[in-house]
Order: C-alpha cells, then sequence, then structure tokens
C-alpha cells in the first residue's frame, strides 16, 4: 500500500539490497547495501494486476497526464538533510501510470553519500480512469487483512527479500494508516491519507526501529503538504 535511466540504476541497487520504490539520481559509483528502497513499491512503485486491458491506450493514442501532486514539493532538501544527517545535493521527479487505475508522482533526493538518499513517491487515481476506491482498494489489498501476507510473497517475487525482510508491520501516530516494509538495511514507510499513498524509502545507519521513527518525521512534513 499498497523513470527514466536514472530510476532503473536506483531500481537495479535496490534489488540488490533489498527494495526498489524510486527515483532517478544519476549513474553513482557503486553504492554501500544501505540504499533507500521504492516500491513497489515498491513502491513502491505500485503495480496493479487488475486494470482492464480495455482502459490501456495504444501507444498512438497515449495522451500524457501529470499527477495533481508533485513529490518534489512536499519535502524540501534540508528537511531531508536533518534527518538523514547529509547534504541533499539534488532532487529529481518523475512519474509513471501503473495499469490504467493509478499514476504516481515521483521524487528522488540524492545525497552526498548515496546510501542515505531519499525516496519519495506519491500514488493517486488516474483521472484518465477515475474509479471512486481505486487507491482504497489496493491499500485495502496490500495491507489489511491478508494483504501484508500478499506483500510479502509480492517481496519474494521480485528478489526482494532476505533473511532479515519482515512482513509488513504496522506503524503509528502517522497519517490514516501507515505500514513499514523492509529490513536494518533498507526499508519504506507506506502512508495512507485520503484518496493517495505516500510512500518514502530510505537506506543509511540504524536498524529498522530507528529507520521507521526517521521516516516518521519525513512523513509528517510531507502530509502537511499533501491536499
Amino acid at each position: 500500500m499498497f523513470i527514466k535511466p536514472c530510476l532503473s540504476l536506483f531500481c537495479f541497487l535496490l534489488l540488490m539490497t533489498g527494495g526498489c520504490d524510486s527515483k532517478p539520481g544519476g549513474k553513482q559509483p557503486s553504492a554501500s547495501a544501505n540504499t533507500p528502497s521504492a516500491a513497489s513499491t515498491p513502491s513502491t512503485g505500485i503495480t496493479d494486476n487488475k486494470a482492464n486491458p480495455e482502459t490501456r491506450s495504444t501507444t498512438a493514442e497515449k495522451v500524457e497526464v501529470k499527477p495533481a501532486v508533485n513529490a518534489c514539493s512536499l519535502l524540501e532538501k534540508s528537511e531531508i538533510a536533518s534527518v538523514q544527517g547529509q547534504e541533499i545535493k539534488e532532487a529529481k521527479d518523475s512519474s509513471r501510470e501503473s495499469g490504467g487505475r493509478f499514476i504516481a508522482s515521483q521524487c528522488f533526493y540524492l545525497a552526498a553519500s548515496f546510501d542515505r538518499s531519499v525516496s519519495l513517491e506519491v500514488t493517486e487515481r488516474d483521472p484518465k480512469n477515475p474509479e471512486h476506491d481505486a487507491v482504497r482498494d489496493f491499500w485495502e489489498e496490500r495491507f489489511r487483512e491478508s494483504g501484508a501476507e500478499r506483500e510479502t510473497e509480492r517481496e519474494k517475487e521480485n528478489g526482494e527479500e532476505n533473511e532479515n525482510s519482515t512482513p509488513p508491520k504496522r506503524v503509528t501516530g502517522v497519517g490514516e494508516e501507515a505500514y513499514w516494509t523492509g529490513n536494518n538495511r533498507v526499508g519504506a514507510l507506506s502512508v495512507l491519507k485520503k484518496d493517495k499513498i505516500l510512500r518514502i524509502s530510505i537506506g543509511g545507519p540504524g536498524d529498522a526501529n530507528q529507520k521507521i521513527e526517521r521516516l516518521k518525521k519525513l512523513a509528517v512534513k510531507a502530509l502537511e503538504r499533501l491536499n
């Protein structure tokens, strides 16, 4: 609950370390094991398996649709630097569609030390194919009830799970609902707010609990700006 050349590099690094949630930062020297996730997403980014093939446009018919929210507008570089303990050199944005039901805005904040970079993604309904509960339905499938089990299976299929991986963990005190996915090296916090899903991924020092606390600080600031 739940891109271009630089993003492809970032996802490759994340797949090697335990997650993928994404935004480009350009080709970097080899990163440490603590490289931030997506999701799917990871997410992070969101992959929708329910989309009706009839709603998918052909290349000739495809009309570019921009997300209503620009993820790079939700966090200042200085705010991330204060949490990650590293100067943020630049913030790069991109967007992507997923299966005709969702559209996502992504921002990759490139830190002086690549492993402390941060990826931020906001997922909302695709305005070309509006479904009133599309985002919440996805959240229900991904995290609630047996959704946690499905998330774990998705990580296995994507090669993201290792011996330190854990099922999604409920996190309180931020958004309507929030879940952590990851391990002690890298992970992401997915947060539900109304009809949008905010996902922030980080690596860097500290165990899973310390990463969750840092992510909560960033999520609170981002949610204040998320309409």
